[in-house]
């Protein structure tokens, strides 16, 4: 078997660039600074060097980072779109159908997903003044009330319409879901 073995000790490494030698050099030091400024009494479990806490930011200072971000607009401008991409789809379902019961069914379809992102959206609104752990816990309640919403939505359609073109309506739904990720996506960049 020692015939057949290979020592990998033996094998040259590649040579590094000199930009990653320099950066692996600054590494290293900037580790031994950390090392020599914070004390070591615990032994990190992970293996891994905790950062030391960074200067906090300025007003100013993160006024000018917060204007380089782009903004997310306006969530009842977000319901706007995805009403208007559901109303488009539900007039194309009408149109190339001609049933007057494929244009009903993409029109629910749509009012399932507007009503419950207009209800979000509205929400969002009220919580604008309050504290951002408020805010972020208030985004996922009303995230939470707003898919229940839709699922009830769903299931008072089957129940009370039972006829329903369904086709119709899970396709408008899910146009209209999407066109709220495709403005958020345009907003984005």
């Amino acid at each position: 078997m020692s015939d057949a073995s290979v020592d990998l000790s033996a094998r040259a490494a590649p040579a590094k660039p000199e930009s990653s030698r320099a950066s692996t050099e600054e590494a290293q030091r900037m580790l031994e600074r950390h090392r020599a400024t914070w004390s070591t009494d615990e032994p990190a479990d992970n293996g891994l060097v905790d950062e030391p806490p960074g200067t906090p930011w300025t007003r100013a200072e993160a006024e000018a980072w917060r204007a380089t971000q782009p903004s997310l607009g306006s969530p009842l401008r977000l319901v706007a779109m995805q009403a208007l991409a559901g109303g488009l789809c539900a007039l194309v379902w009408g149109g190339v159908s001609g049933r007057l019961s494929a244009l009903e069914a993409a029109c629910i379809g749509a009012a399932i997903v507007v009503l419950p992102a207009l209800l979000m959206a509205l929400g969002l609104r009220r919580l604008e003044g309050t504290p951002a752990p408020w805010r972020l816990m208030g985004f996922f309640v009303l995230e939470g009330v707003k898919v229940a919403a839709m699922l009830i939505g769903l299931a008072l359609v089957a129940w009370l319409h039972p006829g329903v073109e369904w086709v119709a309506l899970v396709v408008t739904l899910v146009v209209s879901l999407k066109a709220g990720w495709v403005a958020l996506l345009r907003r984005g960049r």
